[in-house]
């Protein structure tokens, strides 16, 4: 199997740069109220922190589209075509499955930015990988590395990855299609290299149009919701929230809402679904520890249809709901990542053509029965397991200069460097980062470690990156002890970093003793 590329002609309304202004963290704690019913246990690990630097806010769009020509890369065989976008996150635009003539994911006609992401600008559609901290992650609007690599049989897979800056953590994600595979599989490595660890997390979210009638199936029962104001612990398919109302049928709700699925840990692999009228289903499957599973929709009312409008071409054919997995119980629980560890795991894609009576029968459970055991007849838990070990092996495989088909930032090739200055970890060989992927917003950091000193600039020029990590801030601060190294921009710098990073009442304490 061959991967091939092409400029894919779409409507959209293009990013227009970065916003150059620092976005500080909230330091409000969030405020969460539970039911009776959420277990004591869960309640102290749950909690939110939202953060944007070092990353710009990309903020800089229109509703004005034009003809865009996209960058993308094409896996083929004779049961699926699958499209990604690697100037967008390496999103995954299209599923198609060519037995059924039909398209499996809600593959947005238009790219039309909405503010819904943690840098700001959001497309809706296809799937997207979130990594780092909660919410759309930083590069689901930017670029990411991409390599075209061999299986053992000859076949080549693409491999996107990235250095993620919010956590300092590497990531990858390889995309499999065998000639008669009929699922998409993708195998995700994250790797924490340093000796401290850190909290990771991991989401991957798929769209899936809302005809009305689709109806989502899941692997577990049990689930957390959020909706009504308070944490709450339920059984599927109905919430108190929406009292009556069947909520695997994402379109009877009248607002919008979520829900997190909670699969027992114990079980090998676990899997959700999108159940359409006709009886085509979409579904993914996934080992451990992508155990937990989410549903989100917009609700059946103006704002909720009003935003899917926006976000799509506007005729009423953007309306999706979305079908999420991840690596903890919720989003607003992180997952500790300790020290020199490697997190891993294989999800495959696909669809499959079943009876819509039992997809759809009034009993939730006997539905999601009936849908478990057709899915064992094209991945089971048994081959998802052995698919896992096999991939393991393969996202060893280290990619060499001439296997990289697109550039993403050069943030890693600067981090690694960094590292092996400050003798910091041990940076993973399998994901390639050449050092001249390192631009003009890399340029004054790079500047930094070579020769000690942070560069001056005129200060009408506003600076293009930040750096806030307690691994760069010993070669700010020794910069500023140095002939011509205190100057407008390391002061800048250096309170950025130190206001971001630092305790606000330790700010203010300081600023008055001065």
């Amino acid at each position: 199997m061959k991967i091939r590329s092409e400029l894919f002609d779409i409507l959209g309304a293009p990013l227009e740069g970065e916003n150059p202004l620092p976005r500080f963290r909230n330091r409000k704690p969030a405020t969460l109220k539970y039911s009776d019913r959420f277990p004591h246990e869960l309640r102290e690990t749950l909690g939110t922190h939202g953060k944007v630097l070092p990353y710009l806010m990309q903020d800089r769009y229109s509703r004005k589209r034009l003809p865009l020509k996209i960058k993308s890369f094409v896996l083929e065989n004779k049961y699926l075509s699958a499209r990604f976008f690697p100037e967008y996150g390496g999103r995954l635009h299209s599923l198609f499955d060519k037995m059924a003539n039909k398209e499996l994911l809600f593959a947005n006609p238009v790219l039309q930015p909405g503010n819904l992401a943690i840098r700001n600008a959001w497309l809706s559609g296809g799937i997207e990988w979130n990594v780092g901290n909660i919410g759309h992650c930083p590069t689901t609007c930017d670029n990411v590395f991409c390599a075209i690599l061999k299986d053992d049989e000859g076949n080549d897979f693409l491999r996107i990855y990235e250095f993620e800056r919010l956590k300092s953590i590497f990531w990858q994600v390889d995309f499999h299609l065998p000639e008669n595979s009929r699922v998409l599989i993708s195998h995700v490595r994250l790797c924490n290299p340093f000796d401290c660890a850190t909290t990771v997390y991991w989401w991957s979210n798929v769209a899936v149009p809302d005809t009305g009638k689709t109806r989502v199936l899941c692997s577990g029962k049990q689930i957390f919701s959020f909706t009504g104001g308070i944490c709450d612990y339920e059984r599927l398919p109905y919430l108190s929230a929406f009292e009556g109302k069947d909520l695997s049928y994402p379109s009877l709700a009248t607002r919008s809402f979520d829900y997190f699925i909670q699969n027992a840990e114990n079980k090998s692999s676990t899997w959700e679904a999108a159940a359409y009228e006709d009886g085509l289903v979409f579904f993914e499957r996934s080992t451990a520890p992508l155990y937990y599973k989410k549903l989100f929709g917009w609700g059946n009312h103006h704002a909720g249809k009003h935003w899917q409008e926006y976000l799509s071409d506007g005729k009423g054919t953007g309306y999706y709901a979305e079908l999420q997995a991840g690596i903890a119980p919720s989003q607003v629980n992180d997952k500790l990542f300790p020290a020199r560890t490697t997190f891993e795991w294989t999800q495959c894609f696909g669809g499959l053509k079943c009876t819509a009576e039992a997809l759809h029968c009034e009993d939730f459970d006997k539905a999601c029965d009936y849908f478990d055991g057709k899915l064992e007849s094209v991945i089971s838990e048994k081959e998802i397991e052995i698919l896992d070990k096999k991939l393991s092996l393969l996202a060893d495989i280290e990619v060499q200069p001439n296997d990289i088909c697109h550039y993403g930032s050069g943030f890693g090739a600067l981090e690694i460097m960094r590292m092996q200055k400050d003798n910091d970890g041990t940076p993973p060989v399998t994901m390639l980062f050449p050092t001249d992927s390192i631009t003009d917003r890399e340029q004054p950091w790079l500047d930094l470690l070579k020769t000690g000193i942070l560069p001056s600039v005129d200060a009408r020029i506003f600076p293009k990156s930040y750096q806030i990590s307690k691994k760069w801030l010993p070669h700010l601060e020794a910069s500023l002890e140095k002939e011509g190294g205190r100057h407008y921009l390391s002061l800048l710098h250096y309170g950025v970093a130190i206001y971001e990073t630092i305790d606000q009442t330790v700010v203010c304490n300081l600023s008055y003793n001065e």
